[in-house]
């Protein structure tokens, strides 16, 4: 495990808490050694809940309490403190789960507390109830995730009309080999006059029932749209069922829209994105960052010749449109964005709050690419089982890290 955070940055007794709804993410901030706090109701005591805490940038740390309020690296009694991700399993025949209530007694409250380790951190906070929940993803919004051999998790994202054509779901598999099946779920007719709502009744993916599939060894994209599956509708839920084929931990990000958006996919610090881009096509994504710190964004192409454009001001950079780029064919694409630039982390000459980097990733040539960003050299970059990743040339005495799981 890592060190402790040591004294933090003051008294916790008056933070604020903050409600926390199940199977439903919630972004986050929290500064070095100093903690946020969160509160989710928790109606049964029969039934195991998982906290997932999916870090975006820095390195947040995961802790839990059925009695403390606001629980700290010196009062919970759970605690995760991996670097990247945190997740707990929290089992209901714990004798500790709500205290050692039991069912018929009144349900209670599961208090959680994040804390920034070293330096500040961003992320996504959600806590899911039973084998079968279904865990609300957010569109462009990383997702951790791990399961045992042939254990099941499941999703759902709602397109509400509009012009969206499509859902370009990505499965990056940091160890194991998860693969995902999707199904269309159209909206229930309202009940009949006097009547009630019935329940969900729409079957989960399995591995005979989706409309859309990815089974490639390793990590999965699968464009969801009316050209490539069966059941597509725009008033439709998308439930997402992922499966371990072994033992794996993943990350998955579920991304919507249509012809006249410009979809944006955040990026995890240290974790690379695989993608793909048509010829003269861009691609969108974006980090958080904190402002005291260089970037470098690493573009790796397996096929064609991918280039980046990037932008603190625009939404949507292009050749037109950009701050940096990095468009080098015979070489590795990487962006190192120093932070004493004067755009850097700026938007009409005031500094941008949250700092977000948006880049453009554009096809030269049609190209299948993973893109990563870090803040410091010395940051880890995930390395994914048989997927290359690319660095740009060293200087003397220089280093760069790499981590990967077995």
């Amino acid at each position: 495990g890592k060190g402790g955070k040591g004294g933090g940055g003051g008294g916790t007794d008056d933070a604020p808490v903050t409600a926390l709804l199940p199977n439903i993410p919630t972004r986050g901030s929290v500064s070095a050694n100093e903690y946020s706090f969160y509160r989710v109701p928790v109606s049964s005591t029969n039934r195991s809940l998982t906290v997932r805490l999916t870090s975006l940038s820095g390195d947040p740390d995961l802790y839990a309490s059925f009695s403390e309020l606001r629980p700290t690296e010196h009062t919970a009694e759970f605690h995760s403190g991996e670097l990247g991700d945190d997740a707990l399993f929290l089992s209901h025949y714990d004798p500790r789960f709500c205290n050692g209530t039991r069912e018929g007694d009144a349900g209670c409250s599961l208090h959680l507390g994040v804390g920034g380790y070293v330096v500040n951190a961003s992320y996504s906070l959600a806590v899911s109830f039973g084998e079968e929940s279904k865990l609300s993803l957010i569109s462009g919004q990383p997702q951790e995730g791990s399961l045992e051999a042939h254990a099941w998790q499941y999703y759902t994202i709602a397109l509400g009309g509009g012009d969206v054509d499509q859902i370009v779901v990505s499965l990056e598999a940091s160890y194991g080999d998860p693969d995902v099946y999707i199904k269309a779920c159209p909206p229930a007719p309202p009940p009949p006059p006097g009547g009630h709502a019935g329940d969900d009744a729409c079957p989960l993916p399995s591995l005979e029932d989706s409309g859309w599939s990815g089974t490639a060894s390793g990590g999965d994209m699968v464009r969801v749209a009316d050209s490539t599956g069966d059941g597509w509708c725009l008033q439709c839920t998308y439930t997402i069922g992922v499966v371990a084929f072994t033992r794996s931990a993943f990350t998955i990000t579920a991304t919507s829209g249509g012809p006249a958006d410009h979809p944006t996919r955040l990026l995890q610090q240290g974790v690379p994105a695989h993608g793909q881009v048509g010829v003269g096509d861009y691609v969108y994504y974006s980090v958080q960052l904190e402002p005291a710190q260089d970037v470098w964004v690493t573009l790796t192409a397996t096929s064609g010749d991918p280039d980046m454009y990037s932008s603190f001001v625009s939404t949507a950079p292009s050749q037109e449109d950009y701050q940096f780029a990095a468009r080098d064919p015979a070489a590795t694409d990487e962006l190192h964005i120093f932070h004493s630039e004067e755009t850097y982390c700026k938007k009409d000459g005031r500094e941008r709050t949250p700092c977000v980097l948006v880049v453009a990733v554009y096809g030269f040539e049609q190209a299948d690419f993973s893109i990563v960003a870090v803040q410091t050299p010395e940051a880890p970059v995930q390395l994914q089982d048989g997927a290359p990743q690319q660095v740009a040339q060293q200087g003397i005495g220089e280093w760069r890290y790499f981590e990967y799981t077995v």
